[in-house]
C-alpha cells in the first residue's frame, strides 16, 4: 500500500530485567511525539512504477484539493493524479489506489469519513472506500457519461452521500450500494449540485448552482428560500440550528434553523470562500480561507457574534482547510502544504512548492545539469543548485556543444524598451562567465543548437534565424515567415529547423548563409526535433485522419508519420537511441511516451501536469521539466 513511509525518532526503550539505571543515569527521558510538520518536509521523492522520481519538489508536484482530519493521529490529503497522503499518529503513507477500469486523471478533491477506518475518497468519476487495511472502488462514472462527483458526506450514521452534476444525487445507506436519488427543483435550471452536510438521516443540506439549497427530510428534498447568492463552496455546520456556507464573489450565507441569511463579508468579485473548519467543532471558532489569486489570500473568523477577516501570506492558489490538534492543515497547487499553529496568519510551508516553471534542459551529466524557464536559469553540480546573476525574463531553450568544454547557450525574449513589443535574448557562458546579449530588431528566440564551439544557430518567432560564428550574430535569409520553434542537427556540419504550419528548413555547414526548405508531410505545428543513430524525430501537433497526434520520423530519405495513441501534444522529444525515443507535452496527464522499435509504450511520472523538456545525458539519466517539476529517472 504505502510507496514510502518515514517515522518519527522515539526515546529509547528502558533497560529490561531488574537491575538499576547505573548511578547518575535517571532512566530513558520522555517519549517525544513524533512531529508531523517535520517529517511530511522529510518524505523523499516519489518513484512511479516506470522510475520517474521526483527531484522538485518532494514527495510530489501535484495540486492537493482536500484536507479532511476526524483526530490528530487520522488526517488525510489528497489531489490530482490519485495523490493521497494519510498522517496516522507516527508515520505519513502515500496510499496507492486500485486503478480505475477505464482512462481518467485520478482527480481526488473530496475526503469524508468516520475514523481511520472508515475513510471515503472521491472526484471526478470515482469513489474510493479505506476500511484501514485495504481500498475498494465502490462506485464510478461510466465513460461516455456526463456527470462528476462534486459533493461527498458521512453522517453520524454511516450513510454517505454523494452529489453530481444535473441534480443526481447517490446514497449508501450503512455501507450498502449507492442508490440514486433525484433532487428536482422547484425553478429550473440546475446546472450541478455542490457540497453536502447534515446532522441526521432526516435532515441533510445540499448546496446547488446557481443559489440553491435542498434539504432532505428523510423522504423527499425541498428546496429552500436562499435569496440572490454565488454559492459553491463548501458546507458545514454544527447544529440543526447552524450552518454555513461559502462561495464566490466573497459570498457567505448562514442557517439559523430557520432561514438563510447572507452575511457580509467585505469580499467582493473575484474572491472565492472555501476550506471552512472549526476549532473543535466548536460554532463560536469557525474559520475560512478565501482566495482572490496566488498572493491574494485572506482568513475569515467567526466568533459567534462578528465576522473578521485577515490576511493571509501565500504565493500559490490553496484549497481546503482541516483544524486538527491545533494545527491548520492547508493544501494547495504544485503538492504544497502550509499548516499554521498559534496565533496570527503566518503560514509554515511542510512542503515547498517549486519555484518556477521550468522549459528546457541541457547538460553533460547528471552531475552538469542546466534548467530554465521563464525567469530562472539554474545549473545542478550534483550536490546543490546555482543560479547566474543575470536579469532574466525568459528563458525558452538550452544547449551546449559536443568537446566546447563550459560553453552553454540559451534563448529567449524579454520586453523591449518601449514595453509594447519583445526582443530576442541570448544568454553565453564562456570561461566560466555568463553573459547577456539583445539581438536588435528580433523576435521572440524560441531554439537554439550549437554545433561546435563558438557557433550557435537560433530560430525564432517570423522565421527568424540567426548564426553565432567569429565572435557575431548574424541573420540568415528565411524562406519562411512562419514561427520557427527548435533546431538540432545530427553533426557540427547540418541542422534541421522546424515550425509552425508544417514548416521543415534545412542548414548546412557548405552554404552557411542559406536555408534550404524540405517538402514536409504536415500541415499543422512541428514543435521540436532530435535524433540518434542516423533517425530523426520531429514532434508534431496535428491530428491525422485517425483523430491522433502522430510523429515524424525520418530513417533514410523520407518522412514517416507514426501515430502515438492518447498522446494530446508533443512539445518535446528526445532521442536516446532508434529504439529508445521518448515524448512529452503539455496536455498528457504527467504521461511520457516511450517508443521501443515497435510501438510506443506509456510511462507513469505521478503526475497530472505539463512537462515542456525531456532530456538525458550522454551516460546520463533521464530528465523531465514541467510546471514546477524536475523530475529523473532511474534504474
Amino acid at each position: 500500500m504505502a510507496a514510502f513511509v518515514v517515522s518519527g525518532c522515539n526515546a529509547p526503550a528502558p533497560p529490561s530485567g531488574g537491575d538499576p539505571p547505573p548511578p547518575g543515569d535517571d532512566g530513558p527521558g520522555p517519549v517525544v511525539a513524533p512531529d508531523p510538520v517535520a517529517l511530511l518536509a522529510a518524505l523523499p521523492g516519489a518513484c512511479s512504477v516506470d522510475h520517474w522520481c521526483w527531484q522538485q519538489p518532494t514527495p510530489r508536484g501535484v495540486r492537493l484539493d482536500a484536507a479532511f482530519a476526524t483526530a490528530p493521529d487520522n488526517l488525510w490529503l489528497a489531489g490530482e493524479a490519485g495523490y493521497v497522503l494519510q498522517w496516522d499518529g507516527a508515520t505519513w503513507r502515500e496510499h496507492v489506489l486500485p486503478a480505475a477500469p477505464f482512462r481518467t486523471a485520478m482527480n481526488l478533491g473530496l475526503i469524508a469519513g468516520s475514523g481511520p477506518k472508515d475513510m471515503w475518497i472521491g472526484g471526478g468519476e470515482l469513489l474510493y472506500h479505506w476500511d484501514g487495511a485495504a481500498w475498494s472502488l465502490r462506485d464510478y462514472v461510466p465513460p461516455g457519461v456526463d456527470q462528476e462527483l462534486h459533493g461527498l458526506w458521512e453522517a453520524p450514521s454511516g450513510d454517505v452521500w454523494v452529489t453530481m452534476e444535473y441534480g443526481v444525487v447517490k446514497r449508501s445507506i450503512a455501507g450498502g450500494p449507492f442508490q440514486e436519488i433525484k433532487v428536482e427543483p422547484a425553478q429550473a435550471p440546475l446546472s450541478a449540485l455542490g457540497s453536502v452536510w447534515g446532522t441526521a438521516a432526516d435532515d441533510v443540506w445540499i448546496s446547488g448552482r446557481p443559489g440553491r439549497m435542498f434539504h432532505w427530510d428523510g423522504t423527499t428534498f425541498t428546496e429552500a428560500a436562499t435569496g440572490t447568492y454565488k454559492a459553491g463552496g463548501n458546507l458545514w455546520g454544527a447544529r440543526k440550528d447552524d450552518a454555513w456556507l461559502g462561495g464566490y464573489d466573497g459570498t457567505l450565507v448562514h442557517w439559523n434553523g430557520t432561514q438563510w441569511t447572507p452575511v457580509d463579508t467585505g469580499l467582493g468579485a473575484g474572491w472565492y470562500i472555501k476550506g471552512i473548519s472549526a476549532v473543535d467543532h466548536d460554532p463560536h471558532d469557525v474559520w475560512w480561507i478565501a482566495q482572490r489569486s496566488s498572493n491574494q489570500a485572506v482568513t475569515l473568523h467567526w466568533d459567534g457574534t462578528s465576522l473578521t477577516t485577515a490576511k493571509l501570506a501565500t504565493d500559490v492558489m490553496i484549497d481546503g482547510l482541516a483544524i486538527v490538534g491545533g494545527r491548520w492543515w492547508i493544501p494547495g497547487d504544485h503538492g504544497a502544504v502550509f499548516v499554521k499553529q498559534g496565533a496570527g496568519t503566518a503560514l509554515t510551508a511542510a512542503i515547498a512548492p517549486a519555484s518556477a516553471p521550468f522549459r528546457a534542459m541541457w547538460g553533460t551529466s547528471d552531475h552538469d545539469l542546466y534548467v530554465a524557464g521563464p525567469g530562472t536559469l539554474t545549473h545542478w553540480d550534483g550536490h546543490a543548485w546555482a543560479r547566474p546573476d543575470l536579469a532574466i525574463q525568459g528563458v525558452q531553450a538550452i544547449c551546449g556543444a559536443p568537446g566546447a568544454g563550459d560553453e552553454v547557450w540559451a534563448v529567449g525574449s524579454s520586453l523591449a524598451a518601449d514595453r509594447t513589443t519583445y526582443v530576442g535574448d541570448v544568454f553565453h557562458r564562456t570561461n566560466g562567465t555568463w553573459s547577456l546579449a539583445h539581438l536588435d530588431q528580433s523576435p521572440s528566440l524560441n531554439g537554439v543548437w550549437a554545433p561546435a564551439a563558438g557557433e550557435a544557430i537560433a530560430v525564432g518567432n517570423g522565421g527568424a534565424v540567426y548564426r553565432h560564428a567569429a565572435g557575431v550574430w548574424t541573420p540568415i535569409a528565411s524562406p519562411v515567415t512562419a514561427d520557427l520553434f527548435a533546431v538540432w542537427g545530427p553533426d557540427p556540419d547540418h541542422a534541421w529547423i522546424v515550425g509552425a504550419n508544417g514548416t521543415i528548413l534545412r542548414w548546412e555547414r557548405a552554404t552557411p548563409d542559406a536555408l534550404i526548405p524540405e517538402t514536409s508531410p504536415a500541415r499543422g505545428d512541428l514543435t521540436a526535433i532530435h535524433g540518434a543513430g542516423g533517425a530523426l524525430w520531429i514532434a508534431s501537433n496535428e491530428l491525422g485522419s485517425d483523430g491522433m497526434v502522430g510523429v515524424l520520423a525520418r530513417e533514410g530519405t523520407g518522412w514517416t508519420r507514426r501515430a502515438v495513441p492518447h498522446l494530446l501534444s508533443a512539445d518535446a522529444i528526445f532521442a536516446v537511441s532508434p529504439t529508445n525515443v521518448m515524448i512529452v507535452g503539455a496536455n498528457n496527464s504527467g504521461i511520457v511516451f516511450r517508443w521501443d522499435g515497435t510501438t510506443f509504450r506509456e510511462e507513469s511520472t505521478l503526475s497530472a501536469g505539463s512537462f515542456s523538456s525531456v532530456f538525458q545525458p550522454p551516460g546520463g539519466s533521464a530528465w523531465l521539466a514541467g510546471d514546477n517539476a524536475l523530475l529523473q529517472h532511474t534504474p
